[in-house]
Order: structure tokens, then C-alpha cells, then sequence
């Protein structure tokens, strides 16, 4: 029988939050040799790891559960200090503390930044913590009374199909499963998280505002696509209040262009940071002219619920959401459409990625042209409108978010893929295999063949399964990526996005390493793993199978000199993961990347 779920008060929700900030910035610390420890030996499988590294404040001594499957996914059940010349060790279980050993050893981060950033992450995960709890109470007992023996059972009994994948981006936004700063909302008070978080599931109200046509830069997957009449015809009620509320204020709507903004954007940002444009009337926002959102598991992408089908709306949020403020800068305004156009056409005569890719594209995109491109404002106002979920599923498929897969479900207590391979055919190995051919087909295919590497990590993807919870294909959305500037001459990367060109196949298998590899192969590895499921020996051999298989697939479609140096790359050196504790205490923080044990060398 499945234990009953825990409803947890704030209290505990906190302590909780706490820990697992603490087990994340261990990770982080270990993984990236902030702490320089030795890996402990896997030794037996029932028995717990230990290891131990000195540091100017003592011997820390750490006990992992096992198996040990590496410090980026060690689960460390105790980790204690002994001061110098004292034998007697205290436990350590507070980041904070442990952000003062690393300070120790590295005098020269930021570190107090990313106290308040832990702190701040602490508080947003508890509430997060908390309300999950009941929710997942709630589908639990319900589950039971109409006997379904999965949450995706449970979800296509008593959620309406419209519904079904966003409740799945809301119930899965557990946060980052790496970062330091899972939670981290910088610029958001508790009271905003729970306005417009996924986790809280409260209906948010997108205004279109009006921007005059000659301050509006218009991005567009094709030539012939007319923004305006794309916008009317997935928005016909709301741009017809749009026109009429334009209409009363005595502004001609021929003059001015619609563009969604997200209303805390609007509150806080807009009203202050585009006040001159404000009065002179080249940015108005008529009355009534709104549509009624929910938020999904990226924080500014907003799914419609009127009219149902309509294009997701990817807005601009001036706060730090873990590394980065999650704003719209011109570069990915213009990569949006510029890549669908590019990816959809790959998709149109390559059967094979076909079969397991599929996107969802961003056809539009629009972004404030400011006077002076230099003022700071860029990326504050503008919009990418995405095909929603329902253009890429057949009927009864349901698409889940790569994330989701390792969240455990409130029927069974077990991490959703698990709950979902042992549903379908109780084998998880060959749903595991199934996974890989599938992520690797549609990543590795592309960026070999086609020189693009899409930053296609758990938040990026869905998994689409069908009505009897068979895996069928990748969904990528989101296009920061890499591209390889002899990919396609005759479509070259528009100049505001110039930044993703990349002059050789090392950048691209970068990428690649970290945001399939790791973030999709090796997570799931190291989760049946951790669950008794699958020893990780027996894993990498089917992922070395899968990887020879796709090689395969490509025939004469690759010159061989590159397909063998790409293999061998693949197979032989170091993968690489971003760091993500190192990027946060950098004085000037941005992406960074570390070598990571490469797996396959071993697994033959």
C-alpha cells in the first residue's frame, strides 16, 4: 500500500527547504572542486560511501547513501566537521554554514550575494514546499476513491484534455534540481511568487498593450506572416476590446501594434522605465484589453485558457530567477522565429529526426525599439508567441515536461518515469532505452547533420506518450542554442542573435554533453539507480548501444573523417556540465562549464 502523503505545516515546509538548499550547495561544491574530495570507492551497493576532504576549518567527513553515483547526484546523508586538533565532530546541516567553509577556502567569490540569494530561494521553496504538500495530499485520496493506479491515470480521468499538460508543468515546478538557488525569485516578494508562480496555479490577467508601429521591431518565422492578422485571428476577443479601448482614449488602432505584457512587468517596470513613451502616447494600454493566463513551469511563459488553443505567450520578467533576469534581450526575440523557420524546415525532409522531434516554434516575435539601443532597457518589453502544446499531440497523447519525470508521484510515491514504465510494461530498462533513442535521435541528429544544438535541458523538453503511456517523441521548445556558422549559408543567424554562432563541433558537443547527457541521460541513470531500479553499469550499455545506433542512422549524410572524430569524442573524453555554484560567486557571472566523468569510456 502507498504511505499516505505528508501535508506539512510552514515550520517543517522551512526545515525541509533548508536541507535541501544545504544537499544542493554540497553537490554544487563537490562536483565543481570547490571542495576538492576524492570520489569514495562505490564498494558494495548496501553499504553506505564515506570520503573526507581537510579544509582551514577542519576535517570535513562526508557519508553518502548508496549507491554512490557521483557528487552532482550523491544523495549525503551526514556530513560533519571536526576543527582543527579536536576529535570531536559536529554536524553541519545549514547552507549558510557551509557557504562560510567555502568562503574560507575561496576569500575571493561573492559570497554575500549568494547568501541572499540562498536565503531568498529558502523562502520561496518552503512556500512552494507547503502548498505542493496539500496538493498532492488532495490527488493522493482522490486517486484512491476512483482507483487509478498512476498520477497520469489519475490526470486523464479528472483534468479536461485542455488541461492536461499544464497541470503537468504546474504540478512539476519543484525547482532546479542542481542549482544553489532552485527557488532563487530576486525582485519578487512572497505575495508575487504566490500571484504568478506555476506552483500556486492562480489565473493571471496578460494585458495587450498598444506601441506605436514605428517603436515596435517585428520578428517572423516567414516572409509572408502578417503579425497583426496572426495576432487577431488567435486573439479575436481580446484585440477586439484591444481596438475599441483604443478607440476611446481617441488613438487610431491602424497606428499601433498589439504586444502582450505580463502585469507584474507592466506594474513594475514599464510604468516607470517607459513613463516619456507613456505620456507621449506611443505606448497605451486600453481597457479590457486582457487575456486570462496560467503561469507554466517557465515563469514567463504563460499558457492562454481563453480561447484554448490559442499561442503561448513567452514575456519578459525584469527579477533573477536562479542565474539570469529573465528578460527578452533582441538576440533571443530574433533566434525565436529565425529558428523555427530553420528547424521546421530540417523536420520537413528528414523523416528520421521526425519521427522522434517535434517543436514548438515561435512563429512572431516583438520587442520595443528603443531610441537609444544603449539605455538598458532591452529585453524589458517585448513578446515571443509560441505554437502551444496541443499543435504537436495526436489524439489522446499527453506531453509531459522532462522535469516532471523526476518528481515522485502522490499515487505511488515513485518518481513518475518509474511510476510510468512499470505501467506500461513493468519492464523500466527498455522504457529506459526507449528514452534515449528518442532524446539522442532528435539532439545528437541534429547537431551532427545540421549543426544546431539547442539548449534542450529537463525545463526545455516534454516527453509525449501516447493513451496507453508508450514513449513517442522529444518536444523541444525554447531555442537558446548553438549554431555552426557553415551550417546553412543561405539562411545565415539574423545579426541580434549573432551570438549563437559557433566556429567549430566542439562548442556544439558541448552543449550537447551538458543539456542532453547530463541534464536527460545521466539524470535518469543516476535516478534508477538511487531507486533500486537499474544498476548504472547495465544503463550506460544500452546508452552506448543507442549512441552506435544513431552514428548508424546517418549513413552517407556525414563525411566519416567527422562522424568517427565525433564519436569518438562522445565516447572518450570528459563531458562537460555548466557550473552553476562557480557562475553564481564569479565576480562577473556567466555561463561556465566543467569537465564531467565521461561514463562510456568505461561501459563498453
Amino acid at each position: 500500500m502507498t504511505p499516505p502523503v505528508q501535508r506539512l505545516s510552514m515550520d517543517a515546509a522551512t526545515a525541509l527547504a533548508r536541507r535541501r538548499s544545504f544537499e544542493r550547495l554540497l553537490r554544487c561544491a563537490l562536483s565543481e572542486r570547490l571542495l576538492d574530495a576524492n570520489p569514495p570507492d562505490p564498494g558494495d551497493d548496501r553499504r553506505p560511501a564515506r570520503a573526507s576532504v581537510e579544509t582551514p576549518a577542519g576535517a570535513i567527513r562526508l557519508k553518502c547513501r548508496p549507491p554512490f553515483v557521483g557528487w552532482r547526484h550523491g544523495e549525503i546523508e551526514r556530513v560533519t566537521i571536526s576543527p582543527p586538533g579536536s576529535r570531536l565532530a559536529r554536524r553541519i546541516e545549514d547552507p549558510l554554514d557551509l557557504l562560510e567553509i567555502l568562503r574560507g577556502l575561496h576569500p575571493e567569490g561573492r559570497w554575500d550575494r549568494l547568501c541572499e540569494e540562498i536565503e531568498n530561494s529558502i523562502t520561496n521553496e518552503a512556500l512552494s514546499i507547503a502548498t505542493r504538500s496539500e496538493r498532492n495530499g488532495a490527488i493522493a485520496e482522490a486517486a484512491r476513491i476512483r482507483g487509478c493506479a498512476t498520477l497520469i491515470d489519475w490526470v486523464r480521468a479528472s483534468v479536461p484534455e485542455a488541461e492536461w499538460s499544464v497541470f503537468l508543468e504546474q504540478w512539476s515546478a519543484v525547482g532546479h534540481p542542481h542549482h544553489p538557488c532552485a527557488k532563487t525569485r530576486i525582485g519578487f516578494t512572497a505575495k508575487d511568487s504566490i500571484r504568478y508562480a506555476p506552483e500556486f496555479g492562480a489565473g493571471i490577467d496578460v494585458s495587450w498593450l498598444a506601441v506605436r508601429r514605428d517603436r515596435l521591431v517585428l520578428e517572423t518565422a516567414s516572409s509572408d506572416l502578417d503579425p497583426w492578422a496572426f495576432l487577431a485571428r488567435h486573439f479575436p476577443a481580446a484585440i477586439k476590446r484591444w481596438r475599441l479601448g483604443l478607440g476611446a482614449l481617441g488613438a487610431a488602432p491602424e497606428d499601433y501594434l498589439p504586444l502582450p505584457v505580463h502585469p507584474w512587468q507592466w506594474r513594475e517596470i514599464v510604468t516607470s522605465r517607459f513613463a516619456d513613451e507613456i505620456a507621449r502616447g506611443e505606448i497605451i494600454r486600453p481597457e479590457g484589453a486582457e487575456t486570462p493566463c496560467l503561469a507554466t513551469l517557465s515563469l514567463r511563459t504563460l499558457t492562454p485558457t481563453e480561447p484554448a488553443g490559442a499561442p503561448w505567450l513567452k514575456l519578459p520578467l525584469s527579477i533573477q530567477v536562479t542565474s539570469s533576469r529573465r528578460e527578452l534581450v533582441p538576440g533571443v526575440v530574433a533566434a525565436g522565429p529565425w529558428m523555427t523557420r530553420r528547424i521546421e524546415g530540417i523536420l520537413a525532409r528528414d523523416e528520421t529526426l521526425r519521427g522522434a522531434l517535434a517543436i514548438l516554434g515561435e512563429p512572431v516575435g516583438l520587442r520595443f525599439l528603443s531610441a537609444d539601443p544603449e539605455d538598458g532597457r532591452a529585453g524589458m518589453l517585448s513578446a515571443l508567441l509560441r505554437r502551444p502544446v496541443s499543435h504537436v499531440l495526436r489524439p489522446g497523447e499527453i506531453a509531459i515536461p522532462v522535469a516532471a519525470l523526476f518528481v515522485p508521484s502522490p499515487v505511488t510515491g515513485k518518481p513518475l518515469f518509474i511510476e510510468l514504465a512499470e505501467a506500461t510494461n513493468g519492464n523500466t530498462l527498455s522504457a529506459f532505452a526507449d528514452y534515449c533513442r528518442l532524446a539522442l535521435t532528435a539532439f545528437l541528429r541534429l547537431s551532427l547533420l545540421f549543426g544546431i544544438a539547442l539548449e534542450a535541458h529537463q525545463q526545455n523538453t516534454l516527453l509525449v506518450v501516447d493513451e496507453h503511456d508508450a514513449l513517442r517523441r522529444i518536444v523541444a521548445r525554447d531555442f537558446g542554442a548553438r549554431v555552426l556558422a557553415s551550417a546553412d549559408p543561405s539562411d545565415p543567424v539574423p545579426a541580434a542573435a549573432r551570438e549563437m554562432e559557433v566556429p567549430d563541433r566542439g562548442a556544439l558537443r558541448e552543449l550537447v554533453s551538458h543539456a542532453v547527457f547530463e541534464s536527460h541521460v545521466r539524470e535518469l541513470v543516476a535516478l534508477l539507480a538511487r531507486q533500486g531500479a537499474i544498476r548504472p553499469e547495465g544503463c550506460w550499455r544500452v546508452v552506448r548501444t543507442v549512441i552506435d545506433e544513431v552514428f548508424a542512422g546517418l549513413g552517407h549524410e556525414i563525411d566519416i573523417g567527422t562522424a568517427n572524430a565525433e564519436r569518438g569524442a562522445l565516447l572518450g573524453r570528459p563531458w562537460r556540465a555548466k557550473s552553476l555554484l562557480r557562475m553564481r560567486v564569479a565576480e562577473h557571472p556567466g555561463d561556465s562549464f566543467v569537465d564531467t566523468e565521461n561514463p562510456l569510456a568505461r561501459a563498453g
